[in-house]
């Protein structure tokens, strides 16, 4: 895990906006995880996994359309940066890989038999289920500060 979120120190490393596109990932991860969570338990019917049996595809797909607006428009109107449709779709991505991230490490917990990754921060399933997002989102939001 401590390779994946060294790219979080990487995008800090970068000489120019770093400040912007660390902070457009953290919004668009947080986004992601709490759309998908509130619309997931108002109107979640459709099971997306075994894995994590209260994730639905209702708020996956509402999570990765909130974190793209709320990351999109902080893009455009926060940082003044020009959007473009290639950066919303690579925006996309990263918030359709910190799913992935947050799926992954569910899966983990579940082949040790774990319920929380640990008891640091109770009743939040562990310190891993903080940042399992940024397991794939930040090399990916790298990769795309790096390229934008």
């Amino acid at each position: 895990y401590s390779y994946f979120l060294s790219f979080v120190t990487l995008i800090r490393a970068e000489a120019t906006e770093s400040y912007p596109a660390l902070f457009c990932l953290l919004v668009l991860v947080w986004m992601q995880d709490s759309v998908a969570y509130f619309v997931g338990s108002a109107i979640g019917r459709t099971p997306l996994t075994t894995i994590s049996p209260k994730k639905s595809w209702e708020g996956t797909l509402a999570g990765l359309a909130g974190a793209v607006l709320a990351a999109a428009l902080l893009w455009q109107y926060g940082f003044g940066k020009q959007l473009q449709l290639s950066t919303v779709l690579l925006l996309a991505i990263v918030a359709i890989l910190a799913q992935l991230g947050d799926i992954s490490e569910s899966l983990l917990k579940r082949n040790f038999g774990v319920k929380d990754s640990g008891q640091v921060i109770p009743g939040h399933g562990g310190l891993l289920d903080r940042f399992d997002s940024l397991f794939y989102s930040a090399p990916a939001m790298y990769l795309l500060h790096s390229w934008m």
